[in-house]
C-alpha cells in the first residue's frame, strides 16, 4: 500500500487495498470519524450488510436496492444499499448501533 498524500492541510489522498481488505480499511477509518469525499471518483457506493429481518435503512443511511433472507440464518438478511460516500463516517457507526454488520463495501 502506498503512503497517503496530503492534498492540502485538510485533505489526504488515501491509497487503500482492494476487495475484502478495502471493506475492513474503510470500516475502521469511518469508525474513527474519517470523512471520505469520494471513492474511486464516486460519490455513491454500494455496500452489503447483514441485518435483523425487520431492519430498514433510514434515508440518511442509504437506499435499499435488494434484501434477501439468509437461508442458513433465518434471524438475518443480507441487504444491498447505496450510500453517499461523504456520509460513510456517520452511516457505518449507526449501523453497528442497530446490530447491523457491514458485509462488503464495493470498491468500484
Amino acid at each position: 500500500m502506498r503512503p497517503a498524500e496530503w492534498l492540502n492541510s485538510n485533505f489526504q489522498l488515501l491509497f487503500l487495498p482492494r476487495y475484502e481488505p478495502f471493506t475492513k480499511a474503510v470500516t475502521e477509518l469511518a469508525n474513527k470519524g474519517v470523512q471520505f469525499i469520494e471513492i474511486a471518483g464516486n460519490e455513491q457506493i454500494l455496500m452489503t450488510v447483514i441485518a435483523p429481518p425487520a431492519w430498514q435503512a433510514t434515508p440518511q443511511q442509504g437506499e435499499i436496492l435488494l434484501a434477501r433472507p439468509i437461508l442458513t440464518q433465518p434471524d438475518k438478511k443480507r441487504v444491498a444499499i447505496t450510500v453517499t460516500v461523504s456520509q460513510l463516517h456517520a452511516v457505518i457507526p449507526s449501523l453497528a448501533q442497530e446490530n447491523v454488520t457491514v458485509d462488503h463495501i464495493y470498491d468500484f
